[in-house]
């Protein structure tokens, strides 16, 4: 669409004024217009939740006497228009079309036949706004799954989805790597572009090219070819806070060995025609053992930064051989304070404090995160602080924004708690990082939930623990996951007794609350809700246990019962894994468990 359109929904006559702010649609409605696939997609869909209500599909734009062109007056202005005189969508754009046509399924979801007279003008607050999902750290998604996460992106605005590889794309010639972990084929990729442009969402490649490569380094072949090729050497690093963190064998490829760059160059060419995106993003991320190993002659002679630029240049030379544009994430040069790099920075940080200078590196990226990892509630103050300070970030140049779902240490968390983040984001990207978001609407149009009580019962599920995790001073992690994942037996920390009583008081009035709701909830979305209830409720009751010692309570029964219950957690994980995740990776995910459920029963085993 090079000039503006209005698009026409007609009724089987003309909606019926039944107040000063409200009409009455006939049974009937036809579109005529643009994106006639997705206008019958989305308003047949909302159409069916109040029959008699129908959609039938119109004519196209330009074959009928109900459509016009118009020139609209600025580029991805839009507006939906609800009158007595019908429902007109005008828009200059076919994303700005596929959003108005979101706005009237959602409202039509909402009210049924009786709808608000209503104009909204419509501008997204950020050209891209953008999703990445982790596909390599155990959980890889189904294609239903995918498809039908797809489908909700659209519903959100999104129009820019990233699907993070290490090893779980099939890469011939490199089965050993990928062969037990459910990777996608180069078939299936093309099935998913095709899928994500019909619904405007460009699929942009996603594959790591320099660190966090330890499950290519477990295979003697390619051992050789890391930066430390020994896997019981330690190497370390500071955080931007100071802390020193400790790591264990190889982690990155050796920048220096002409070979590292062959294989790279072997995987983007399997990998990159598979997207029709302009896009790659390559990754170069957390590289602090370059220079700590086979590199470090080098580095010290030419200095850590150009070692590790000479390598993201080699890298995009590749990606623009393939006619498109490089993204990496930014963090290394933040940390060497450089202002040029070789593609698009992706400025990631993931809590409330976190800075995104996109002004520093012109064209870069803002990239918060749902904080759904290492907590399995959810964090959702951390979240809606991080996910403002991006958009506002990204905001003055209608720049990018990337929310990210990791899955560390088995991406545990279920779908429902990253989907209310990414949404809350999707709100932030569209609306501006100042505009309030409302939960009830995702539980409406995300989880089908008439009753729109589950999106902010999750809301508040994600901060049961807040205030303690805030005092504790606990990053990338909350209070439950610390509490679940350390020992019987370790200093009970962070907090008190009567702290941990009152979080497991609020999570039963949770508990009683979702008793309310549940049964109206898509019967995969309810069981979800409730184990990851189940899992803070566990964590809740270890915490208490821990901290009643003091007080004179045996401590073995409750490692009976505590080791009971994280037994039906891991039959119920395993079992809810395969509804949305395919089998590779399922027992590293469920090993994680297992280690508290071992803590349990012989501790002794337990390092």
């Amino acid at each position: 669409m090079d000039a503006g359109a209005d698009a026409l929904l007609t009724c089987s006559a003309a909606p019926e004024r039944i107040g000063p702010d409200a009409l009455r649609l006939r049974p009937v409605l036809t579109y005529h217009g643009p994106l006639a696939d997705c206008a019958h997609r989305l308003l047949s869909g909302a159409c069916a939740h109040h029959p008699p209500l129908r959609f039938i599909p119109g004519l196209p734009i330009g074959e009928g006497d109900n459509a016009t062109v118009v020139v609209a007056e600025k580029a991805e202005r839009a507006s939906l228009t609800i009158d007595p005189e019908g429902i007109r969508i005008r828009a200059n754009t076919p994303e700005m079309v596929r959003a108005c046509l979101v706005d009237l399924a959602q409202l039509i979801r909402r009210f049924g036949a009786e709808l608000p007279a209503i104009s909204i003008p419509q501008e997204p607050a950020l050209a891209t706004r953008g999703v990445m999902l982790d596909v390599s750290r155990c959980r890889v998604p189904t294609m239903s799954q995918l498809y039908s996460v797809v489908d909700q992106l659209e519903l959100l605005k999104i129009n820019h989805l990233q699907l993070y590889m290490e090893h779980t794309f099939a890469y011939e010639g490199h089965e050993a790597v990928w062969s037990e972990a459910s990777a996608f084929t180069p078939e299936e990729i093309n099935e998913l572009d095709s899928y994500c442009h019909a619904r405007g969402v460009e699929l942009c490649a996603n594959q790591n090219t320099l660190g966090h490569l330890e499950r290519w380094f477990a295979h003697d072949r390619y051992l050789e070819l890391a930066e430390i090729p020994d896997r019981q050497r330690a190497w370390s690093f500071q955080t931007p806070d100071g802390r020193e963190i400790v790591k264990r064998g190889p982690f990155s490829l050796c920048p220096t060995d002409e070979r590292s760059l062959e294989l790279v160059r072997d995987m983007l060419d399997q990998l990159l025609p598979c997207f029709s995106s302009t896009h790659a993003n390559v990754g170069c991320d957390e590289a602090y053992d370059v220079g700590q190993g086979r590199s470090k002659d080098e580095v010290s002679e030419r200095g850590a930064w150009e070692v590790y630029a000479s390598h993201v240049r080699a890298v995009d030379a590749i990606v623009r051989d393939h006619g498109k544009q490089t993204l990496l994430w930014g963090d290394l040069a933040v940390r060497h304070s450089q202002t040029e790099l070789s593609g698009t920075a992706l400025l990631w940080g993931y809590e409330p404090g976190s800075v995104f200078d996109c002004e520093a590196l012109p064209g870069s990226w803002a990239c918060p995160g749902t904080s759904s990892w290492l907590s399995i509630t959810g964090r959702t103050s951390v979240s809606s602080e991080n996910t403002q300070n991006a958009a506002r970030s990204a905001a003055p140049q209608r720049g990018a924004m990337l929310v990210c779902d990791w899955g560390d240490q088995g991406h545990r968390q279920h779908w429902p708690v990253s989907l209310l983040a990414i949404a809350r984001a999707a709100h932030h990207a569209w609306c501006g990082p100042e505009a309030r978001f409302d939960a009830r609407s995702a539980a409406l149009h995300l989880f089908d939930d008439g009753s729109l009580a589950s999106g902010p019962w999750l809301e508040r599920l994600g901060d049961a623990d807040a205030d303690l995790s805030r005092r504790a001073g606990l990053s990338n992690t909350n209070a439950l996951y610390t509490e679940l994942h350390r020992r019987l037996d370790d200093p009970a920390e962070p907090g008190s007794l009567d702290d941990w009583q009152a979080i497991r008081n609020r999570l039963a009035s949770m508990r009683s609350e979702m008793d309310g709701f549940a049964p109206g909830l898509h019967p995969l979305v309810r069981d979800e809700l409730d184990h990851t209830l189940r899992v803070a409720e566990h964590a809740g009751d270890k915490a208490i246990v821990c901290r009643a010692e003091a007080s004179g309570l045996p401590r073995a029964p409750a490692r009976i019962r505590l080791a009971a219950d994280m037994g039906a957690i891991i039959e119920d994980h395993e079992s809810l894994w395969h509804a949305r995740s395919r089998p590779g990776g399922l027992e590293e995910s469920t090993s994680w468990y297992e280690r508290v459920f071992d803590d349990y029963q012989h501790p002794e085993r337990v390092a």
